[in-house]
């Protein structure tokens, strides 16, 4: 049976005082997420600290709208670590980037615009598909766990990367 990770968000508003006026009721412990219409079989937003310091190897690639399929044999990778520093390989050469900490749960923003890569040469097949995940990854605004996979996303989905440990 599978199990879905469910987030639930009570609000309570305590009413009495003298005269029955309404006390205001306080505020929540976290800011709530945006509302917005989950696609099927996705879960809420998960806090990066349940997917620090593990090796996430992509598996599907969306840019601008279209999925690319991934060349065989390649590999391209993401590890966020405890100081918000991700890393990886790109397909041919290794990257390396921030992110800016205490971000809403399911959202992430890059300390800068680019990030920095090594300069070895590769097969034109993984230097396009390089040029297409770094692209990908540096648009992305939210993070999400679904099932197994690891999903970073622009606002308009039209970016999408996902991985699996």
């Amino acid at each position: 049976m599978r199990r879905r990770l469910v987030g639930i968000v009570v609000a309570a508003a305590a009413c009495g005082g003298e005269g029955g006026t309404a006390r205001p009721a306080p505020a929540p412990a976290a800011a709530p997420m945006a509302a917005t219409a989950a696609p099927p079989d996705t879960v809420p937003p998960v806090p990066r600290d349940q997917v620090r310091n593990v090796e996430w190897t992509l598996v599907r690639l969306v840019v601008r709208g279209q999925e690319l399929p991934l060349v065989e044999g390649s590999e391209a990778t993401l590890l966020i670590d405890d100081a918000d520093r991700v890393a990886g390989r790109a397909s041919v050469n290794r990257y390396a980037g921030t992110l800016a900490p205490r971000m809403p749960v399911g959202e992430i923003r890059w300390m800068s615009p680019g990030f920095a890569v090594t300069k070895m040469a590769g097969p034109p097949e993984l230097m396009r598909q390089e040029d297409a995940f770094l692209l990908a990854l540096g648009q992305t605004t939210h993070v999400e766990v679904v099932g197994e996979r690891l999903v970073l996303r622009s606002e308009d989905g039209a970016m999408r990367l996902e991985f699996r440990r």
